[in-house]
């Protein structure tokens, strides 16, 4: 008899994550059953099945939990800044609640791998920062993420789910969405000007590609241990002032870099960089250099 393929849930499947995550199952020697949920009505190529469903409609995910109950599920969905405050909290927590609330309710116990933000962490002091570190946030949406990660990791053992949060920190890569610095970034470098302007340059990231994070919590959905967080993170920290210099390097085209002090965040943190010896020993080590996600980027966003 035929043995079943693993099916694994993609909430956010139609997104910047999701859609990388998909390629990488996909790429896997192991056939998967990939099943897509977002709110677009389009399917990302490469999934078997796709539910456009809000996660605040708990009814009809317990009956797709009924009906295609997961081995595993990898947790995307959610929003960004500039959302407004009270929709970060009922997409963020609500729509992660509601998720599990399906899953128990169909009585579904599938490894549940929830992804999280390293805006979760407090009072930044420059070192590597332990998953341990002190977490609540310092923002609207640091703060409902970090309610999101831990009422899903208490749901989980209350209810005897295998609940593991990944805790990502900077994403870099082809595809990264304008709200992110490597976007905004990508976007100037591509789009016929002259100038590229930017901000502070002194504050220093732990980029992690987006391929490299997307295996990650693959290693984290198979391997982790539940109730645990893993910082999904390089260990390494990079200026703002070398990514941009990376990308001069790569651009085929001359830019002329001009900055401008309007663009500068407010009490933005000097150093954030994480200790990512939690992720190592699940056999999991980022390959892609800074210098190759900026030049795919680039490659990815230039005209065809």
């Amino acid at each position: 008899m035929a043995r079943r393929q693993k099916r694994i849930w993609i909430t956010g499947a139609a997104g910047f994550s999701g859609r990388h995550l998909i390629r990488f199952l996909r790429e896997l020697p192991q056939p998967l059953q990939l099943v897509g949920f977002d709110l677009r009505p389009g399917a990302p190529e490469g999934l078997d099945a796709y539910h456009a469903v809000d996660l605040g409609d708990g009814a009809k995910l317990r009956e797709l939990a009924e009906a295609q109950a997961p081995d595993c599920v990898i947790h995307l969905a959610g929003v960004l800044p500039p959302t407004p405050e009270p929709d970060l909290w009922r997409v963020n927590v609500g729509g992660t609640l509601n998720l599990l609330h399906a899953l128990a309710g169909a009585k579904a116990k599938p490894r549940f791998v929830t992804v999280g933000s390293a805006a979760e962490y407090t009072n930044f002091t420059g070192k590597k920062v332990r998953e341990d570190h002190s977490a609540g946030g310092n923002s609207p949406y640091g703060r409902t993420k970090w309610a999101q990660s831990t009422l899903a990791l208490a749901f989980g053992k209350e209810m005897g789910m295998p609940v593991m949060v990944a805790r990502t920190f900077n994403l870099i890569g082809p595809g990264t969405p304008l709200s992110l610095v490597p976007g905004a970034l990508c976007a100037q470098f591509t789009n016929g000007e002259r100038e590229v302007k930017v901000g502070n340059l002194k504050p220093e990231r732990d980029f992690i590609d987006i391929r490299d994070a997307v295996a990650a919590y693959w290693a984290i959905c198979e391997k982790g241990k539940p109730g645990q967080v893993y910082n999904v993170a390089t260990g390494k920290s990079t200026s703002i002032r070398i990514l941009v210099k990376t990308f001069v390097e790569c651009s085929p085209i001359a830019k002329e870099i001009r900055q401008e002090a309007e663009r500068s965040r407010k009490n933005d943190l000097n150093r954030v960089c994480a200790d990512n010896t939690k992720l190592l020993a699940l056999g999991c080590r980022p390959q892609i250099s800074l210098t190759q996600s900026v030049r795919d980027m680039l490659q990815a966003a230039r005209p065809q």
